[in-house]
């Protein structure tokens, strides 16, 4: 098993746990052999990504024949606002002048703002389980 995260906090977390850790983001990761996993469990970071497109694509690169891809992306109600703050900070997206302002309100503004998006029902949550399509002309996935 060998864990892919760049948080530095949780790259501890997972030594601690002596998983083996790259500590990149999983679309910069370069892997000695393509196709080489059987399975991908990628938690909460879907809505992270700026270009799923390039994920998904990585994902594929890397999965074996037959490899399993589960992915969860899920925001618990309480990291909605700092996921737009984020990447607003990455230069990822140009917010407009009003979501500006809350990037530069106090903590109590910010919390306000994520407790209304939870109490109204607009946090996200997704969940996929996917197979891998077959290359046409190769082996049968059972």
């Amino acid at each position: 098993m060998i864990a892919i995260e760049p948080s530095e906090d949780m790259i501890k977390i997972c030594q601690e746990k002596q998983l083996c850790t790259i500590p990149q983001m999983f679309e910069d990761i370069v892997v000695k052999a393509e196709k080489q996993f059987d399975l991908l469990c990628l938690f909460e970071l879907f809505e992270h990504l700026g270009n799923p497109e390039i994920f998904i694509r990585k994902c594929n690169s890397v999965l074996n024949q037959c490899g399993f891809e589960v992915v969860e992306a899920k925001t618990p109600g309480r990291l909605d606002w700092d996921i737009v703050e984020e990447t607003h900070k990455r230069g990822e997206v140009k917010l407009e002048r009003f979501w500006q302002q809350i990037v530069g309100a106090d903590t109590k503004v910010k919390d306000e703002l994520q407790e209304w998006i939870s109490q109204n029902g607009f946090s996200s949550h997704m969940q996929i389980i996917a197979r891998k399509v077959k290359d046409v002309g190769t082996k049968t996935c059972e």
